[in-house]
């Protein structure tokens, strides 16, 4: 239940900073999501890679419909 939560785009946007901060000053950068058993880390992980790209990235489209605010960051993969 601790790790049950779906993250707003707003609540990841400190992240999203923090994340472009930090690449910056290094040569790679890696983040983690947890791995929800239900999918809400995959989903916020491809909020943030689409926030930090400023481009919509590929999703799977069961994860789309599981969430379906993911619409706003994501194209259905191929």
């Amino acid at each position: 239940e601790r790790y049950d939560h779906l993250y707003s785009p707003d609540e990841l946007e400190p992240w999203v900073d923090r994340i472009r901060q930090i690449s910056n000053e290094t040569q790679e950068t890696y983040v983690a999501a947890n791995n929800h058993n239900i999918g809400k880390g995959p989903a916020n992980a491809l909020e943030i890679a689409a926030m930090l790209g400023g481009h919509e990235v590929d999703a799977p489209p069961q994860l789309v419909d599981a969430y379906p605010v993911l619409k706003n960051f994501t194209t259905p993969a191929p």
